[in-house]
């Protein structure tokens, strides 16, 4: 079980969740990307606010805090619980093809609603 920190609350994650646009990985040139051009963003790309330079950064999660670890004040979960939510999101494309084997979104709704708890 994960709690929401940083003042998120499971509700407003589902929300942020609700709103990505596309059943699709975030993609540039072959490979995952926290925003795409097309404006797609992965699991924790979603919560990476809108300007900042993590958005183009190319590579895992403990890749990206490492460059930028003020993120961690602004995400909904731990460093863990976002790499376990990037997880549930990777697990439904079929690596490198990007084809869809499953439904990101509902995935990574199913997930939180399951195994994510609101702080005190």
């Amino acid at each position: 079980m994960y709690t929401a920190i940083n003042g998120w609350t499971k509700k407003k994650m589902l929300a942020v969740i609700k709103k990505r646009r596309y059943n699709a990985p975030a993609i540039k040139n072959g490979a995952c990307v926290y925003l795409s051009s097309n404006g797609n963003k992965c699991a924790v790309g979603l919560f990476i606010p809108d300007g900042h330079h993590g958005q183009r950064v190319e590579g895992p999660s403990d890749v990206l805090f490492s460059l930028y670890p003020e993120l961690k004040k602004v995400m909904p979960l731990d460093v863990v619980g976002m790499d376990s939510l990037q997880s549930i999101h990777d697990n439904t494309f079929e690596q490198y093809s990007g084809e869809a084997v499953g439904n990101a979104k509902q995935a990574m709704l199913d997930w939180v609603n399951e195994y994510v708890k609101d702080g005190k």
